[in-house]
Parts: C-alpha cells; sequence; structure tokens
C-alpha cells in the first residue's frame, strides 16, 4: 500500500495533466455524441407497435401540440365563467376544461 502511495505523490503532476487531458478530450466527444429520443426509429417497419403509431399520427393532429393548465383562486361564478370565454378566444387553443 505504501509503494502506491508513494507511486501516486510521485507522479502527481502526471495524473494531474492526465485527468485534465481526458477531461478536455471527453468534452469536446462529448458535442459529437447524438442523441435519439425517438424510440420508434429502432422498431421494425412491420411492428404492430410501429403501424399503431403512424394511424395514431395520422388520426390525431394534435400531437405535437403542447398542454398548458393554469389555476385560478377564488373567482366568482362570473369571473370563471369570464375567464373561460377568455380563453377559448385565443387563437389556438383547441380546448378549454374547467
Amino acid at each position: 500500500m505504501r509503494k502506491l502511495t508513494d507511486f501516486i505523490i510521485k507522479g502527481r503532476y502526471f495524473f494531474l495533466a492526465f485527468f485534465i487531458v481526458m477531461a478536455i478530450f471527453s468534452l469536446y466527444l462529448s458535442n459529437k455524441v447524438n442523441i435519439n429520443e425517438d424510440i420508434m426509429k429502432y422498431l421494425p417497419f412491420s411492428s404492430e407497435t410501429k403501424i399503431g403509431k403512424d394511424i395514431m399520427d395520422q388520426e390525431f393532429l394534435e400531437q405535437d401540440s403542447s398542454v398548458l393548465n393554469v389555476m385560478f383562486k377564488n373567482l366568482s361564478d362570473d369571473e370563471k365563467i369570464a375567464t373561460l370565454d377568455q380563453l377559448q378566444n385565443i387563437d389556438g387553443v383547441s380546448s378549454v376544461s374547467i
């Protein structure tokens, strides 16, 4: 154990330089990594899951839309109805529920 610690202490500048070079190399390579978040690319074209997903994409065109939840506190019934109407009249809003 003593020999190992002596070796590390004597070569501390080498180890430091090695880890700095490896860190820089890792940072460079991290930009080269492609991340594939679409799991459907891994399925064969004849897969029932892939076929079903394609049908769902055709039928439900709002697949790429976002959902936004808004909460209001202490509104009277009239204010709730007015707020509901205002939200429904916003361009691009497809549905509003209470």
